[in-house]
């Protein structure tokens, strides 16, 4: 039985920028086998455009099936930041999986902008003109276009909010969490790979930066930075896991202690509070004027003074009330 040789018709779509899901081709199942398999791979490698190694890792592979990826809805300019954001992103994935259904960037660029309307459209039109007449300010690849259109629909407030954000973020938790929420609010900023990390840098916690700062050599992206970071926080936490923890004291010892101090501050807030007391700048004062320390009066010494430690307002309320003896 002699082998029949597929024959494959290259003709032009009126619609170029249909998904590959509608164009009515399918690849053989995975359990497919025999001269039946090698005849549609065959068939299906020889109608396949030139691809890049990234879009070649992104699509699928011979003798699996296409995955229907729908073209997104035009985006008309209304919604700005985000949702343009990642309208944008879905049309750049869509290029990247359809890859082989552009014969150049320039049909990839104008398919972008054909798929705008209103608002979104008007902004444009004029953009696809200059790609179509090669003129020099036209955009020369997705990334230069994405620039233009970030720059166009991004929302000024959000990125206002982001900045206060950021500013105010510290970590609390992991580095990992510090790093994803710090990820999630940089979305919305236009600042460069410089500012984030020293922005980052505010905000990490204390031990993880001065690890960082240890290192030989200073990390070249924030990207970098992340990853550091949060290396340096997973042997920390695991080291701090391991680490013998020391004995606390127990309650009795605690409660002892408290009510000892307590004690003692309550016994020296009532001297202080006595009419006989006298402060130790006083004592002072008295011994350099030749004064008895305990009543203030000349004529004797500490030992021999005969009032005591009364006052003499003390001792002038014990001769009127009378009704209670003196005690020496």
């Amino acid at each position: 039985m002699g082998k029949k040789k597929a024959n494959v018709k290259q003709e032009d779509d009126i619609n170029p920028w249909h998904s590959v899901s509608d164009s009515g081709d399918k690849l053989p199942d995975e359990s497919a086998s025999g001269t039946s398999a090698k005849r549609t791979s065959k068939t299906c490698r020889s109608a396949t455009r030139g691809t890049s190694t990234r879009a070649q890792s992104l699509a699928p592979g011979e003798g699996q099936k296409t995955a229907k990826m729908e073209v997104p809805k035009p985006y008309d300019g209304i919604k700005r930041g985000k949702s343009a954001e990642q309208w944008f992103t879905r049309m750049g994935l869509y290029i990247v999986m359809n890859k082989d259904r552009f014969d150049n960037k320039d049909q990839a660029l104008i398919w972008i902008l054909y798929n705008m309307e209103g608002k979104a459209a008007d902004w444009a039109t004029p953009i696809i003109d200059d790609i179509t007449s090669n003129k020099p300010g036209a955009p020369k690849d997705v990334k230069e276009l994405t620039a233009r259109f970030t720059a166009a629909f991004s929302d000024p407030d959000a990125k206002r909010a982001a900045g206060q954000k950021i500013v105010a973020l510290q970590q609390t938790t992991s580095t990992a969490d510090y790093v994803t929420e710090f990820r999630n609010i940089s979305v919305d900023l236009d600042w460069n790979d410089l500012a984030l990390q020293d922005q980052f840098l505010r905000g990490v916690h204390w031990k993880v930066k001065e690890q960082i700062a240890l290192r030989d050599s200073d990390p070249s992206s924030i990207e970098e930075l992340f990853n550091v970071a949060i290396c340096i926080d997973n042997i920390r936490r695991k080291n701090n896991e391991n680490c013998p923890k020391r004995p606390q004291p127990s309650g009795q010892q605690a409660t002892t202690t408290t009510t000892v101090s307590t004690t003692s501050t309550a016994r020296r807030v009532e001297i202080e509070k006595s009419p006989n007391y006298v402060a130790p700048e006083e004592q002072d004062r008295r011994r350099a004027e030749g004064l008895c320390v305990k009543c203030g009066e000349k004529g004797h010494i500490f030992r021999n003074c005969p009032n005591g430690w009364r006052t003499k307002a003390k001792i002038k309320t014990a001769k009127v009330g009378e009704d209670q003896p003196e005690k020496e």
